[in-house]
């Protein structure tokens, strides 16, 4: 029984060895600078033809933002990772979804566009926090990757306008 025992451990041990990929190199790079744009930093969530305080779900605001560990780059993509604050403000106390749409531009020193990217972050309100007008804050991580021999010196953040 030992025997079988040992023999299924080394077999298992031998057989996924060779299905291991060995990981790229893996490289710390420097983060770029973050901005936020002046433009597009509040999103307003309702019906668009009717402008009324009561057609308007919820009001976001760009807050803040932190990069989550280092940024890194290996053979094939510089991968940037960013968790951004939105404080979000109910209006409306029967909606409870958030949806905000994000863009990133990409820029390189010379201020050139490199790269836009789109992203959506969803979350919700809860019962106690639609009903007392309190602010939410959401936290969404967007995950960034763009090829290695772009070299990102600045990023903008803000909200996509759904017109």
């Amino acid at each position: 029984m030992k025997k079988f025992l040992i023999f299924f451990i080394l077999f298992y041990l031998v057989a996924c060895s060779n299905t291991i990929v060995q990981s790229d190199k893996v490289v710390k790079i420097e983060c770029p600078n973050v901005f936020f744009s002046a433009e597009n930093n509040v999103y307003i969530d309702g019906d668009n033809q009717n402008t009324d305080l009561e057609n308007i779900n919820y009001k976001a605001v760009l807050n803040n933002y932190s990069f989550v560990g280092d940024c890194l780059s290996d053979s094939i993509n510089n991968i940037y990772i960013i968790d951004i604050l939105i404080l979000v403000e109910p209006l409306n106390p029967n909606y409870y979804n958030i949806s905000l749409p994000i863009f990133i531009l990409l820029y390189d020193q010379n201020g050139n566009l490199l790269d836009k990217q789109y992203f959506r972050i969803e979350d919700a309100f809860n019962d106690n926090q639609i009903t007392q007008y309190n602010l939410k804050e959401v936290v969404g991580k967007i995950n960034i990757f763009l090829e290695n021999e772009k070299k990102v010196d600045s990023m903008t953040i803000g909200f996509v306008n759904i017109n």
